[in-house]
């Protein structure tokens, strides 16, 4: 995953960054990609406890998968990243819902 310098008092100012752990399926990355500001990792090989660290300060929602062992990792930050998770997932499903509604 590209370096970028970590913003620590970023906290949804604007669009929501999305770090996305590992790949997803193509089309689901590239919806994302439209909906939010998303950094994806490349390589799709497993983050070090310090890059998922960073990832965490990096960002206002993570992405993580099954594969990624984030508890033991992290700490502190995780519940609110699943808060923020949560909240992103159902803005998310609601524009879609009102997209679908419109269209």
């Amino acid at each position: 995953m590209a370096s970028k310098p970590a913003d620590p008092a970023r906290r949804i100012q604007g669009t929501p960054r999305v770090i996305v752990t590992r790949a997803l399926v193509p089309s689901v990355q590239e919806r994302m990609a439209q909906l939010f500001d998303c950094r994806f990792n490349e390589s799709d090989t497993p983050l070090s406890r310090e890059e998922l660290i960073e990832a965490m300060r990096d960002c206002d929602v993570l992405v993580p998968t099954v594969t990624d062992r984030i508890e033991s990792a992290v700490g502190r930050d995780l519940q609110f990243i699943r808060i923020n998770g949560t909240l992103v997932g159902g803005l998310v499903g609601v524009t879609l819902h009102a997209i679908t509604q419109l269209f």
